[in-house]
């Protein structure tokens, strides 16, 4: 029982990996179902009370990573608070017909239009957008290294 329980973890924490390089898909959610199957096959004898509440908090950190990142890096390269909501406003409406490709559309478009809309020139609403991408880009790989990193110490408390 051991190994299959060994096996279900490994699983959800290699599709959480996987899914970690994409924006919007929930990641968290497969290495948390990995962990609770584990630890459903054992009897609940490897993480307690305070593991599972630092798993949840972490994992769903990791949900919002892309946004923050975004943003930070939006004004980073010089974008406006607006285009900052634009971005995010832009990604969850294309995302819900398009996926995760829509929320990397959104990143883009949404600055793009509303900085131009402000009239603050091509250059700065390409510079703003190009914050966007990078922000997103790095908040997929603040991700995975959150759940690279959570699921070596799960795994040393289930070995």
């Amino acid at each position: 029982m051991e190994m299959l329980a060994l096996f279900f973890f490994l699983a959800g924490w290699m599709v959480a990996l996987f899914f970690a390089a994409f924006p919007l898909l929930p990641a968290p959610l497969f290495f948390w179902l990995g962990a609770l199957l584990h630890e459903a096959l054992t009897g609940f004898r490897h993480l307690g009370g305070g593991d599972w509440a630092l798993l949840l908090l972490l994992g769903a950190l990791s949900l919002v990573l892309d946004n923050l990142a975004a943003a930070w890096s939006i004004r980073r390269y010089g974008g406006s608070n607006t285009a900052i909501l634009a971005a995010l406003a832009a990604g969850l409406l294309l995302a819900l017909g398009l996926g995760p490709l829509g929320l990397l559309l959104g990143a883009v478009l949404g600055p793009l239009a509303v900085e131009l809309a402000r009239g603050r020139g091509l250059r700065k609403a390409l510079h703003a957008t190009w914050g966007s991408l990078l922000g997103l880009l790095a908040g997929s790989g603040l991700r995975l290294a959150l759940l690279t990193g959570l699921g070596l110490w799960v795994l040393t408390k289930f070995l």
